[in-house]
């Protein structure tokens, strides 16, 4: 949709919704007229209808006395006859209930005695004020009413009281109608002169937004790229013309600007080509001096390298001379006392050698007293055996004797009691003898443990003298080799003094030469690094211009998208 139909939607969408805002609270003030209106035309008929009917008769109603009832209601009939816009009349009692009907309230199957729609407030304002009252529209068994009431009153003056009261319903479908009715002619005049101001507004909007749209076309031009498009037309002074002149200002510049781009364009692209063959060249002599110093550097380094190395293992070797040195002098002290713990140790076995062959001596003897021991030892069984035998022959005899002195009776009982003591002095020396005979026997068994140990300590003493002799001999070989070696080690201590005074010397030479070396290495370090800087400028100046030509073909190939 183009800008004038969409203005022409919303003024058209803006005036339907005022007009409908309008309408509506014209709709409802008019149908609040018309409502009361009809309530007051339906409160004055029930008031004078009320003289239809007498009083009496409607208490006599209220009292069940339905007499009258006929008659009443077809005076009731009177009032749909002579106001047919009236739906249909009865009378209500004040507690709700039907008294009397006409045909329409009969029709429709209400009847005396049903109940119908009667409010409380109606009932209040009817009763206390003692006047007609209407009641507001409702709905009572699907049919919508508006009623009026009017006051049956019975005595005279200010002793009257409201016994029933005559009530007439009112269609409400008819106050809609009416209100309708009223809005029909200004509504159709109305929509008719809306439609002649919205056809105007239209071509009044699409005379002014003209010049926007010749605009449009224009923009569109230079968008694509065409300055050769005509000045806008310019006619007045409102805010379109503004816009149209501005506009024809914007292009104007706009055209010189790309004239000018175009031009500078061209010089820029020169420009670049030059500069980017001036940096090949100079790139080309800074890769060569790059080259040169890396070479330089690389060889520097390797001198710095191996003068480090040679000086670490200079270093090396005279720590390895001082700890040499210091290893040997150790050497000499521990020769120096090893050679004073030999003789020492000679003299010392020499001792224990003479004190082993006295051991020996004391062995041999205590191994032939020992031998005495066993051989005296042997005789002492055998005299044991001896007694023993005696002792059990004794013991023989006692028993014997005893017998015989129970034979002789009491001539034999003196020769039993020392046959008796025999007897007793027998078993203890068999006792005795046993007892011994263990003593004897323990003895042995110890002096053939002695006399084993005895020979293995012989034994043992005699290899300790040969061993001791051996080491007394090997610690004389011993004592003579240390000398040799204190000699020897000696004269390496020399040696190892020179060279260690030789390997400080040239590790002081190597460390001058690697001062030198390090300051050859850092100036041949600093030219790479330079040159390597120098090149990598000239790199990025290449590229740069290489950029600029091409950003300046960019530059020209998009201005000439222009006509100008």
């Amino acid at each position: 949709m183009k800008l004038a139909g969409k203005i022409t939607t919303a003024i058209v969408s803006l005036f339907l919704i005022v007009g409908l805002a309008v309408g509506v609270l014209a709709y409802r003030a008019a149908y609040g007229q018309v409502d009361e209106a009809v309530g007051i035309e339906l409160v004055g008929c029930a008031n004078i209808t009320t003289g239809l009917v007498a009083p009496a008769d409607i208490q006599a109603l209220a009292a069940g006395d339905t007499t009258k009832l006929n008659e009443i209601q077809d005076k009731i009939d009177w009032i749909h006859e002579h106001k047919p816009i009236f739906k249909e009349a009865f009378i209500l009692s004040l507690d709700g209930k039907i008294l009397a009907a006409d045909s329409n309230m009969r029709d429709r199957g209400y009847k005396a005695g049903d109940t119908f729609y009667f409010t409380d407030k109606d009932r209040e304002m009817a009763t206390t004020m003692s006047h007609g009252v209407y009641s507001d529209v409702y709905a009572y068994d699907g049919v919508g009413l508006k009623t009026g009431y009017g006051p049956i009153l019975s005595g005279e003056g200010s002793s009257q009281k409201v016994v029933a009261l005559m009530a007439i319903n009112f269609d409400s479908s008819i106050i809609q109608e009416r209100t309708l009715s009223v809005f029909e002619i200004p509504l159709l005049i109305g929509a008719v002169l809306l439609t002649i101001a919205l056809v105007a507004v239209h071509f009044i909007i699409r005379r002014l937004i003209k010049p926007i749209v010749c605009l449009s076309e224009q923009t569109r031009l230079l968008a694509q790229g065409d300055l050769t498009l005509e000045a806008v037309p310019v006619r007045g002074r409102d805010e379109a013309s503004m816009l149209g002149s501005d506009f024809n200002e914007m292009a104007g510049s706009f055209r010189s600007i790309l004239s000018e781009v175009r031009d500078s364009s061209h010089q820029v692209a020169s420009a670049s080509e030059q500069l980017t063959a001036s940096a090949v060249q100079t790139g080309q002599a800074g890769e060569r001096i790059h080259d040169v110093a890396l070479n330089l550097e690389e060889e520097a380094s390797l001198q710095r390298s191996s003068l480090a190395e040679s000086s670490e293992l200079l270093q090396q070797i005279s720590s390895f001379a001082r700890q040499l040195l210091i290893s040997m002098e150790e050497l000499a002290r521990g020769a120096d006392e090893s050679e004073q713990h030999s003789r020492t140790a000679g003299s010392d076995l020499e001792q224990a050698s003479r004190q082993m062959n006295r051991t020996g001596s004391a062995l041999g003897e205590l191994r032939v007293a020992i031998d005495d021991m066993r051989s005296h030892s042997q005789e002492i069984r055998q005299i044991l055996g001896v007694i023993t035998e005696i002792s059990e022959e004794t013991q023989l005899l006692a028993l014997n004797a005893a017998i015989e002195a129970a034979r002789a009776g009491e001539h034999g009982r003196g020769f039993a009691v020392v046959s008796d003591n025999i007897r007793k002095l027998s078993e203890r020396s068999g006792s005795a003898v046993r007892q011994i005979h263990g003593i004897v026997e323990s003895t042995l068994g110890q002096i053939e443990t002695s006399a084993g140990a005895m020979i293995s300590v012989s034994s043992a003493a005699d290899q300790g003298t040969r061993t001791f002799a051996s080491a007394s001999r090997s610690f004389s070989v011993i004592q003579d080799a240390w000398i040799v070696s204190k000699s020897k080690a000696g004269t390496a201590m020399e040696d190892v003094k020179r060279l260690s005074a030789d390997a400080n010397a040239v590790s002081e030479r190597i460390r001058l030469s690697s001062s030198i070396a390090d300051g050859a290495y850092a100036r041949a370090r600093s030219l790479s690094g330079s040159s390597g800087e120098q090149y990598a400028s000239m790199q990025e100046i290449q590229a740069s211009s290489t950029l600029l030509s091409r950003l300046s073909e960019d530059l020209f190939t998009l201005v000439d998208r222009f006509k100008i």
